[in-house]
């Protein structure tokens, strides 16, 4: 099932070159910029996302991400030329001061990372998982492909990491 459907978008990326779906003499580039909500006081994870979105409802360009304590801005993609560069980085800067402005008031900050250096193990169980079908589809395919009763997760490098999980 999984080679039938890397096959099927190989086919539709294949159709899209051979009929010029794509743009030709300009170049463009855009950003997301991931974040982690953390308690002011502790920096430990603060899964108040959804409770914050709420807050945050007429700003589009702010989502979700797998967990509670995370979120994510889109950037305005932009030709990549002159200064497109430090606009990306000056409207960055904006969106992230309006987030902060909002959690804030909820006695969080937000931290730039991708995976925040205070996670504990029972920070990454499905109580922590943003309450939409996506992510839970999400889950319930990785789970399908399970051998056993667990994931293992293991980073190697200066520090290392063996982690086993059920979620």
């Amino acid at each position: 099932k999984f080679v039938r459907s890397l096959l099927s978008d190989v086919q539709a990326l294949e159709h899209m070159l051979d009929n010029d779906f794509f743009e030709t003499g300009i170049t463009r580039i855009g950003a997301e910029q991931e974040m982690c909500m953390v308690h002011q006081k502790t920096l430990k994870p603060a899964c108040i996302a959804v409770e914050a979105l709420e807050k945050m409802k007429k700003w589009d360009w702010v989502e979700t991400e797998l967990a509670r304590f995370n979120l994510e801005t889109n950037l305005t993609p932009r030709t990549f030329k002159g200064n497109c560069i430090s606009l990306m980085e000056k409207e960055n800067s904006e969106k992230l001061n309006k987030i902060r402005a909002v959690v804030n008031k909820m006695g969080s900050d937000i931290i730039l990372t991708g995976i925040l250096p205070t996670l504990n193990k029972d920070d990454l169980g499905f109580h922590n998982l943003t309450p939409q079908k996506r992510y839970f589809a999400l889950m319930d395919s990785l789970k399908s492909q399970l051998i056993g009763n667990n994931f293992e997760l293991r980073l190697t490098g200066i520090d290392e990491l063996l982690v086993r999980h059920d979620s």
